[in-house]
C-alpha cells in the first residue's frame, strides 16, 4: 500500500509543480515606461527614463503603459497592439509633432 500512496504523491507533486510554473509564467505584470526628453539622464537604451516615445514603444509589451512627461516629441508609430500612451499633465503640456501629407493633411501613424 505504501508504494501506491507514494505514486499518487509523486503524481500530485508533478501536477502542483506544473500548475505553479504556469501561474508564475502568466503572472507577468504590465509595466509603465516613462518618457522624459527633458531629463538629462534619459536613455533610449536603458529607459531610465526614455528620451523618445518611439523608443519606449519599441521596448513595450502588450498591456504596458507609456507615461509621457511634458515636452514636444517627434512623430510616433504605434506598431503594437494593447499599448496605452498617456501624458503626465494632459495634451496642453505634451505635444507630438507630425508631418503634413502632400495635400497638407496631418499624418500621424497609429
Amino acid at each position: 500500500m505504501a508504494g501506491i500512496k507514494m505514486n499518487h504523491s509523486r503524481k500530485w507533486n508533478g501536477i502542483i509543480t506544473t500548475l505553479f510554473a504556469l501561474l508564475w509564467a502568466g503572472a507577468a505584470q504590465a509595466a509603465t515606461l516613462n518618457v522624459d526628453i527633458m531629463d538629462v539622464g534619459c536613455d533610449d537604451v536603458f529607459g531610465t527614463p526614455y528620451c523618445h516615445i518611439q523608443a519606449a514603444i519599441d521596448d513595450a509589451n502588450p498591456g504596458d503603459t507609456i507615461l509621457v512627461y511634458d515636452a514636444t516629441y517627434d512623430i510616433i508609430d504605434i506598431n503594437k497592439e494593447d499599448l496605452t500612451v498617456i501624458s503626465l499633465n494632459g495634451a496642453a503640456s505634451t505635444k507630438i509633432e507630425y508631418t503634413m501629407d502632400t495635400d497638407n493633411t496631418p499624418v500621424v501613424e497609429i
